[in-house]
């Protein structure tokens, strides 16, 4: 209840972590972003692996952009688009790995072009 408290809503954590409750119930109170994609939890016992947080670019994991965009939405940010990519030690990455720099940034580029569009089309 506190007017002052704000956060960074942070996509591939929501999904590693599974904290949608917490999200759902604050989501007046987010103020940044940190867009990114991963497969969540792997481990067949659903704990955490420091490899889950993966850091892929937007779609080819499996958050659920759909969530995103209407979190983002509700939060009214202004226009204000924040991604946070890394090459994690997973050979989903490795397709990052084969593209030159300049490959890279325009496949980013295009998925957040993409993600943009959702947002204005929904």
């Amino acid at each position: 209840d506190c007017d002052n408290a704000r956060f960074c809503y942070d996509t591939g954590h929501e999904n590693c972590y599974a904290t949608y409750a917490v999200v759902d119930k604050h989501k007046d109170k987010i103020t940044a972003l940190h867009i990114n994609d991963n497969l969540g939890i792997r481990n067949k016992d659903k704990t955490l692996s420091g490899l889950d947080d993966m850091h892929l670019l937007p779609f080819d994991g499996n958050v659920d952009f759909d969530r995103v965009i209407s979190l983002i939405k509700y939060a009214n940010l202004q226009n204000e688009l924040t991604f946070e990519f890394k090459f994690s030690k997973d050979p989903l990455s490795d397709k990052y790995r084969a593209l030159s720099f300049d490959e890279y940034l325009d496949l980013a580029k295009t998925r957040m072009l993409r993600l943009a569009k959702m947002i204005v089309d929904k």
